[in-house]
């Protein structure tokens, strides 16, 4: 018998190659399959913070929350104490708790409330 080449579906699917995005994070898949397994292990069940006690649907939002605690001090809200490990939260927290700042109004405002993140040691 004659040798037989086996075409891999995760690259080609009818003579074109696939990339199927996940609709909740940045990450794309070759297969519906490898989709399907992406989104049981990381945008499914509930993982509560160890730190703060809020409960993140999938491990994926887990992972990006964690962040947030690991350099907790990287963004300071400049109208009062609170610090903020990413930019986002620290513009939420304007947002919410300072809506009449020109920041919280206008995030990409070019102005000196412009959030600058805190690198002093």
């Amino acid at each position: 018998m004659g040798k037989t080449t086996k075409i891999s579906k995760s690259v080609v699917c009818f003579g074109i190659k696939t990339d199927i995005p996940c609709q909740w994070c940045p990450k794309v898949f070759r297969t519906k399959y490898n989709l399907r397994q992406h989104v049981k292990n990381m945008h499914t069940g509930e993982f509560p913070c160890s730190i703060c006690g809020i409960i993140l649907a999938g491990k994926y939002n887990f992972n990006v929350h964690m962040k947030s605690h690991q350099q907790a001090d990287l963004w300071q809200c400049y109208l009062c104490p609170e610090r903020f490990g990413m930019k986002i939260s620290l513009l939420n927290h304007l947002a919410a708790i300072h809506p009449d700042s020109r920041v919280a109004t206008s995030p990409k405002a070019e102005t000196a409330e412009t959030p600058q993140p805190n690198i002093e040691s």
